[in-house]
């Protein structure tokens, strides 16, 4: 997201990227440490799988490129991209399901 948001242009742009990795990585931490476990592991794999699988949306917004274009054109690296972070938001959004449905019948 850091990459996509940032501006091009922005000096020092590297550095930034990697100062939002660590700081959302700070957030996590501060938000797992004021929760309740197993509130927290649903809410931050759900959370995780929101942001994977809104990826793809977020760079055709930013970018005007999506899975289809890629497909036709194929750049099958983009287009591995995406369908990478739509596997992961299925996988952690499946996690976070099976997390919430253990802890009902609890």
């Amino acid at each position: 997201y850091g990459n996509r948001l940032l501006p091009a242009a922005l000096e020092g742009r590297a550095g930034w990227e990697i100062g939002c990795f660590f700081v959302l990585w700070l957030v996590a931490l501060i938000h797992a440490a004021l929760r309740p476990s197993a509130a927290a592991w649903i809410e931050q794999l759900a959370l995780g799988a929101l942001l994977c699988a809104g990826l793809p949306l977020l760079n055709a917004l930013i970018t005007g490129q999506h899975l289809g274009r890629y497909m036709a054109n194929a750049d099958w690296t983009s287009a591995g991209v995406e369908l990478t972070a739509i596997g992961f938001g299925a996988l952690l959004a499946t996690a976070a399901l099976k997390l919430h449905r253990k802890g009902r019948k609890a």
